[in-house]
């Protein structure tokens, strides 16, 4: 005879047409359920062993629906409903909500079909009395078929109309004004004292909104370093064509061209750069937008909509049509700064070793001190400001907006400190690397390096910054996830947790104590642990100095010894202990002298002014208002930081840690052994890295099947999360770098502009050097290793001052947040940064070459 499997879970019944056109599940597949049949979950074909085809007895409990529909009470409590197996589904693709995990949908059906399914068991109970007062007739049957159930709905399930785009801003803020928005006029008119709505989309929004809202002001990070960077650019080659072009334009001024006409032939220059990339640029954008939604839309399971957002067009016009002119306003008025006798006199060498400048003191008056005064007076009063209002106004985004404006300020100033350095740290970096040069080439190359100094710091500060952008984004992406990686372990405590939600208690620990036990012994799990409710399920305690005049109310836990070997390493940071023993903080609370020692916050010393090894009394009043005497205490450690505990260094009533057996004591008999106490979480150690598949699915399901027994309880898996951590890292490393690289390549133009405006100016000695026996071979050398040099040390000063704005970063993330600073250092940009540098001198010495076959009469004529 077959055993009987049971299992109990949650029976829903929904209309699947009408819930496809409003938009919920949006990437759900499956059909229509057939009538007769149902969909089940994963966790209950685990629990009774349920597959495919096979026939379930579902018990339903009716007793409220029917009272409802025939207005009577009704003592039919349950009906048996056969049900065959047509799928059995583990991911519900945005359909339900699955957010606790303890009350997932079990049984699916459709909501057409239910009331047909009672009709149908209730059929047979016609007539007959089941011992109440109330008798089931035909006429009550009638009233039951003919009921439309969506009238007896216990849940009203909105969205928003389409198409919905309003979840796709990057700005949490605005997205929750337009949900409430729509929230509120949905449910005016509505009985709302009855009802208790919620938002379950904006909450789960929330959850990322600080990373979002941390992206977000990355990219306009790399916006700005992205415009300083191609006006830098711009502004080279618009002034290498007026310095170029000089002679032409003399000409021109000789026979009649006004200087309004020289402006208009530069701004012709202009528009015929900046039109056509600019329609390029948006259709390149177009198409590397559709490819990257297309990727991540497989990574997040969803569809993401392909155009480009209007904001994106606008700020990429404004970048390609108005900043060209922007950067052409200095070249402009450089060119109408030209007389006509001073273009015909200018050609001779333009390259000048030496350059004096004889300035004639007419005012006092300084613009570039003036600008620098202005700027600082305004940067000043706008922090001082906005860095209150944003501390009083709870605004994030203004509060983090101005890090982001002080970490820029810190990465420009390092790279115009820097900058100052450039001709010292280039001739040591060529002497380091090419010491086995000639001295010609050597003594030509630091030559170059004085002649080209006024471009060269042009480039100089492109790479700097932009590899200085580059290190930082991947540093900070990187810690970005591995922040929230460290919050979630320092929260949860280990990779397996059940916790009860809400803020009641799981249950006392004997009613699972024999199976925890058998779980734990299940193959991959190392050591399970589990935490006391409060002190506070009895009442409240109070820690008091000795004197009572100063108090802070704790929250008074109980740990066994192996509570910190179990939870995660790295997160149990301790300011001062009392003594530096073999054994941990936990297991020694179990020793003599720690049977009347607590473990507590650090700042619990500063609230009551106690010193190190200062005792203190505990205070607790029961609800019955009886009072035990004062215990005084003393204090083993205290902590920082604690994974497993949800500590916070803005918690009202922080925790502080016992033993079992003071614990006990404290209570004064309330709980007459450990047995009785119940349970606020239970933490599991398993290592998923070591650990099978196989074995981990027996492990996960043992927990949710007893998880499901217990109301309330849920069953938190790290692994359910880490993956998606690593798709995010793997995600924003990819695009960090590629960001870097597009930075790079920008600059990599501007080292080749400027290398052929530095041949071009010296056209004549490179003509004499070359009359003098100088090849090719010689020309390549010089202009490597100038080129390297200039590269290597930008490259190296742009790395060391992401480095430095990472670090800070890191230092102050640390501090608010309470986690180990984990910050890495980005090796593989790097390595593509400095491959990229190679590869850009040789293509500018490779350039430089090509002087070498132009005729050496004709250089030294023009």
């Amino acid at each position: 005879q077959a055993a009987v499997r049971e299992g109990r879970g949650f029976l829903v019944a929904f209309n699947d047409s009408q819930e496809m056109a409003m938009g919920l599940g949006s990437t759900w597949e499956l059909p229509k359920v057939p009538t007769g049949e149902a969909y089940i979950s994963l966790k209950l074909s685990d629990t009774t062993g349920a597959v495919m085809g096979e026939t379930l007895k579902v018990l339903v409990p009716v007793a409220r629906l029917l009272s409802a529909i025939l207005r009577v009470p009704v003592d039919i409590d349950f009906v048996n409903i056969p049900l065959q197996v047509s799928q059995i589904i583990d991911l519900y693709e945005g359909k339900f909500d699955i957010r606790e995990r303890s009350q997932t949908p079990d049984v699916m059906i459709d909501l057409s079909d239910l009331l047909p399914y009672i009709v149908t068991q209730l059929e047979p109970l016609v007539g007959q009395s089941r011992g109440g007062n109330f008798v089931l007739t035909q006429q009550n049957l009638d009233v039951i078929a003919a009921a439309n159930i969506e009238d007896y709905a216990t849940t009203l399930v909105l969205n928003l109309p389409p198409p919905r785009d309003v979840y796709n801003a990057a700005d949490y803020a605005g997205i929750r004004d337009q949900v409430t928005a729509f929230t509120t006029q949905a449910l005016v008119g509505l009985n709302t004292k009855q009802l208790n709505s919620e938002v379950p989309v904006l909450d789960e929004l929330e959850t990322y909104s600080y990373l979002s809202l941390f992206l977000g002001l990355l990219v306009n990070m790399s916006m700005i370093v992205f415009m300083l960077l191609s006006f830098i650019i711009l502004y080279s080659l618009f002034m290498y064509s007026v310095d170029s072009r000089n002679y032409e334009a003399g000409v021109l001024r000789l026979v009649g061209l006004r200087k309004t006409g020289v402006v208009q032939l530069i701004l012709a220059q202009v528009s015929l750069v900046a039109v056509p990339f600019w329609a390029l640029g948006l259709v390149v954008g177009q198409a590397l937008f559709i490819v990257a939604i297309g990727f991540l839309g497989q990574v997040v399971g969803t569809s993401l909509p392909t155009r480009l957002p209007p904001r994106a067009v606008l700020y990429g016009s404004i970048l390609g049509l108005l900043w060209p002119f922007v950067a052409a306003i200095a070249p402009v008025w450089k060119a109408i700064g030209y007389a006509p006798y001073e273009a015909f006199s200018q050609r001779q060498s333009a390259a000048k070793a030496v350059k004096v400048e004889v300035m004639r003191e007419r005012s006092s008056f300084s613009p570039w001190a003036f600008g620098i005064a202005v700027f600082l007076t305004l940067f000043g009063l706008l922090i001082y400001y906005f860095f209150p209002l944003a501390l009083f106004s709870s605004n994030l985004s203004l509060l983090l907006t101005i890090f982001l404006v002080l970490l820029l300020a810190i990465l420009f100033g390092l790279a115009l400190i820097f900058l100052n350095f450039d001709r010292l740290l280039m001739v040591f970096v060529y002497s380091v690397f090419f010491f086995w040069e000639s001295p010609l080439v050597k003594r030509l190359s630091k030559m170059n390096m004085v002649t080209h100094r006024s471009r060269n710091k042009q480039v100089y500060l492109m790479f700097s910054v932009s590899i200085a952008l580059l290190v930082y984004l991947n540093a900070i992406g990187e810690l970005q996830v591995t922040a929230i990686e460290n919050t979630l372990k320092k929260e949860y405590g280990t990779s397996v947790r059940m916790y009860a939600d809400g803020g009641s208690a799981i249950d006392r620990y004997a009613c699972c104590k024999q199976r925890l036990e058998e779980i734990a012994q299940l193959p991959g799990v190392k050591s399970h642990t589990w935490v006391s409710e409060t002190l506070g399920m009895h009442g409240q305690s109070i820690v008091r100095n000795l004197g009572r005049s100063f108090s802070q109310r704790v929250r008074t836990r109980a740990v066994p010894p192996n509570f910190q070997k179990t939870v995660y390493d790295g997160f149990h940071l301790v300011g001062y202990r009392e003594s530096d023993r073999p054994y941990s903080i936990e297991e020694q609370m179990y020793s003599a002298s720690g049977s009347q020692a607590m473990h507590m916050y650090e700042r619990i010393k500063g609230t009551i002014g106690m010193e190190d090894e200062s005792h203190f009394l505990l205070d607790m009043a029961f609800g019955d208002r009886r009072r035990i005497p004062y215990a005084r205490m003393k204090c083993l450690a205290y902590y920082t930081s604690i994974a497993g505990l949800r500590v916070s260094r803005f918690d009202s009533r922080p925790t502080a840690l016992t033993s079992f057996p003071t614990f006990l004591r404290l209570l004064d008999g309330k709980e007459p052994s450990i047995d009785t106490l119940p349970m606020d979480n239970i933490l599991f150690e398993v290592d998923t890295k070591e650990t099978s598949a196989l074995d981990y699915a027996v492990i996960v399901r043992e927990l949710t099947i007893m998880s499901a027994k217990m109301p309330g309880v849920q069953l938190f898996l790290y692994s359910d999360l880490e993956d998606a951590l690593q798709q995010v890292n793997s995600l924003l490393s990819m695009a960090f770098l590629a960001v870097g690289v597009l930075a790079m390549i920008v600059c990599s133009f501007s080292l080749v502009t400027s290398m052929y405006a530095n041949v071009y100016d010296q056209k004549k000695e490179i003509a004499i050097l070359r009359a003098l026996g100088l090849g090719n071979f010689h020309l390549f050398r010089i202009a490597l290793g100038e080129s390297l040099a200039l590269l290597l040390t930008s490259c190296s000063v742009g790395i060391l001052i992401g480095w430095i704005v990472a670090a800070s970063q890191n230092v102050q993330q640390a501090l608010f947040l309470d986690l180990p600073p984990s910050l890495s250092f980005p090796f593989l940009s790097v390595a593509v940064v400095y491959s990229i540098a190679i590869g850009t001198s040789l293509f500018g010495a490779l350039l430089v070459c090509r002087k070498g076959r132009d005729d050496i009469t004709s250089e030294l004529r023009s």
